[in-house]
């Protein structure tokens, strides 16, 4: 028996992604739950807090409607369908949920969304939640207090001076939003243009910095001088998606790179 978690945003993929599922594992001993999240916008200056109320009972009432138009659209009979709206973003609402020890066993989405670019592999949501996965590792000299250290939590970096790259890097952005919710600052006087430049100047001792984890795990060798060391949970994260223009003369290119990329083993995906 398995329990199939269905995220949807209401969208006619959505529901097309929907039945196909529930007609795919068959309602014979198998649970149907489907999901929609919800967020509101950030309050503005000088006004009343979001209503996440009034944003919960319109999540709700619209999944129930659209869980009647799912089941119209199976044929009989239909399944039991359990309906549940939840605030949050679709990828992180997705991930605490299979997380929990009663989550679904199987996640099902569409792969395109009701908004975004017209020609994408994936939608965004779908992309974030199977692409969420562990940004860095925190890198430190062999002489360091935590070399030894299997697993720190993320507030160990509290006042700490941190490694970055420079200027024009994505991974410089992230690890700075890690530094600020941590209470950490970047390390003055130094910068590094690359990944390797930044394990160089741990291995040389001028400090730590946080490395994603694909580039510490093998095959690429580290430095005798260089130790990583895990994050406890909550870690870290970062989400990655493919876009590219609809009139793209490589689409065909990037959709079967795209395919590759999606077949890659778990623990690469979530790197």
């Amino acid at each position: 028996m398995a329990h199939v978690l269905i995220a949807t945003d209401m969208s006619a993929n959505a529901l097309n992604a929907a039945a196909y599922a529930i007609q795919l594992f068959g309602m014979e001993g198998n649970n149907f739950t489907l999901l929609n999240a919800f967020q509101t916008p950030p309050a503005l200056p000088d006004q009343p807090p979001p209503a996440n109320e009034l944003a919960a009972r319109i999540s709700a009432e619209d999944l129930e409607i659209h869980a009647r138009k799912l089941l119209e659209a199976l044929p009989e009979p239909t399944p039991d369908l359990a309906t549940v709206s939840a605030y949050g973003s679709v990828d992180m609402v997705v991930r605490d949920l299979v997380e929990d020890a009663q989550g679904p066993d199987i996640v099902v989405m569409g792969t395109h969304s009701m908004s975004g670019p017209e020609r994408m592999f994936l939608g965004s949501t779908t992309a974030a939640a199977i692409k969420s996965g562990v940004l860095p590792v925190l890198a430190v000299p062999a002489e360091h207090e935590l070399a030894g250290a299997s697993s720190v939590p993320t507030d160990v970096l509290a006042g700490a001076d941190v490694l970055l790259l420079t200027d024009g890097h994505c991974l410089r952005d992230q690890a700075l939003e890690v530094c600020s919710m941590v209470g950490a600052s970047e390390r003055h006087g130094f910068r590094a243009t690359s990944l390797e430049t930044l394990r160089q100047m741990v291995a040389a001792g001028v400090g730590v910095t946080l490395l994603p984890k694909l580039s510490v795990s093998p095959p690429v060798a580290q430095p005798d001088e260089v130790r990583t060391v895990t994050f406890e949970p909550p870690v870290p994260n970062r989400r990655i998606a493919m876009f590219w223009r609809r009139t793209s003369v490589h689409a065909d290119l990037l959709t079967r790179l795209a395919g590759v990329i999606a077949d890659l083993p778990d623990e690469l995906l979530r790197s």
